[in-house]
């Protein structure tokens, strides 16, 4: 075939964001399911080509639009270059990806447990010195908010029922994480915790459920295997259907490497959900809709019927807004003050146990403030049957440069006629 009548392979889910490198502005691409093995950084001319890898537009059609809207020639050695360098990489969807992807899958399908996503597990000393570090790290955050460290706390009461924690990384969410799970060291005695984390990843099932033990730098914290056959049995799909979202969504994992940093010897049930769009005036989905309530369902009677010894965690950041999460505006002081206070007046209806109202907060703005959290906390605030939830702490993490903010909170629902 000509080599200008050849298409252009399609750009796969990538994620990009504005950085400075040397002084100059460039774009960085990252791959969110991590089948690439780097994060590229190109030209923001680049993306012009990008944006055009959609598995139909040819070479030709390319020069020909380029020469349209600009004028000049657009130059086909560098355009062929770009896109050896991103099949390289792996961020095209070409034979060379598909075989990588099965590799990839088929290596994770096999393994025991779930390997971690976000640490080495090299046995090497410095694997072993960033765990050292990581535990420094908690140990900080735990003793800076006035609690002993993670492993020293032990439970003073038994009335955790539900719990909405970040799931935002350790470095910039640190303070509300350790509050969070502070909380849960002194107030949760029983031995499950169910884990409902929003689903990042490209997915075709709404409800995502995992068998796999999760590896982390503290040990491995394993599936409550009997509880996982309870809820899948009891859900109109198959929550096995699209696993693969587990293999590297941060969301279970972070809870995970936490509970495991504890030192208690807790298992948890991983449940990926994904967009609740559809509850706030999206598209209508049937299945997710009748999934999510089937879900909450189950865990309400899970959880009230467990005498303490199940609890659940909604694992949920709240907005994301600036130019990385694709607005026109940069964050501002004033800008991340309007957020708080709408992050304080989205959240006001939880600490009544009315759920709906969260949802018809972020319904009413058109979720404008991309709530990642959504799924989650509406799965587990309906399946805390009107329980109040208590604020524990609200943070927001805001970029130097103002590209973007991201809000996150730790709130606390507690078990109801309990006596201490």
């Amino acid at each position: 075939m000509d080599s200008m009548l050849r298409v252009l392979p399609r750009l796969r889910h990538v994620e990009t964001f504005p950085i400075e490198a040397e002084g100059r502005k460039m774009i960085a691409i990252k791959d969110p399911q991590r089948y690439a093995t780097a994060m590229l950084t190109v030209e923001p001319a680049a993306l012009y080509v990008l944006a055009r890898c959609d598995g139909r537009t040819t070479m030709d059609a390319l020069a020909h639009q380029y020469k349209n809207e600009t004028g000049q020639q657009i130059p086909m050695q560098a355009v062929e270059s770009l896109i050896r360098t991103f099949d390289d990489y792996f961020f095209l969807d070409t034979p060379k990806f598909q075989e990588r992807r099965r590799r990839v899958n088929d290596a994770w399908k096999a393994s025991e447990v779930r390997p971690s996503a976000l640490f080495d597990y090299a046995d090497t000393g410095e694997a072993h010195r960033a765990w050292q570090e990581l535990r420094a790290l908690l140990d900080h955050y735990f003793l800076s908010g006035g609690y002993d460290k993670g492993p020293d706390i032990r439970p003073e009461f038994a009335d955790l029922y539900a719990l909405v924690a970040p799931h935002i990384d350790y470095q910039r969410g640190g303070k509300v994480w350790a509050i969070a799970y502070a909380e849960l060291a002194r107030r949760f005695a029983g031995g499950t915790l169910i884990i409902v984390g929003t689903n990042h990843q490209p997915h075709r099932s709404p409800i995502s459920i995992t068998r796999k033990d999760f590896a982390t730098p503290f040990g491995v914290v394993e599936v409550d295997q009997d509880l996982v056959d309870e809820i899948a049995a009891a859900l109109p799909i198959d929550p096995f259907d699209d696993e693969m979202p587990h293999r590297v969504e941060h969301s279970i994992e972070l809870p995970a490497v936490m509970l495991a940093y504890l030192e208690r010897d807790i298992k948890i049930v991983p449940i990926l959900v994904g967009s609740s769009s559809h509850l706030i005036g999206g598209a209508e989905n049937d299945e997710a809709d009748e999934a999510f309530a089937h879900l909450a369902e189950v865990l309400a009677n899970i959880v009230r019927e467990s005498d303490g010894e199940v609890a659940m965690i909604a694992s949920a950041d709240l907005a994301h807004v600036g130019p990385m999460f694709d607005d026109p505006f940069k964050i501002d002081d004033a800008k991340a003050l309007t957020n708080k206070e709408r992050d304080l007046d989205m959240l006001t209806p939880l600490f009544s146990g009315e759920v709906g109202g969260f949802v018809e907060y972020i319904a009413e703005e058109k979720d404008v403030r991309k709530v990642c959290g959504l799924s989650p906390i509406s799965i587990v605030g309906a399946a805390c049957e009107g329980l109040p939830f208590d604020l524990l702490a609200h943070d927001q993490w805001v970029d130097p440069e103002g590209q973007g903010l991201v809000s996150y909170a730790a709130l606390i629902a507690k078990r109801p006629n309990y006596d201490a």
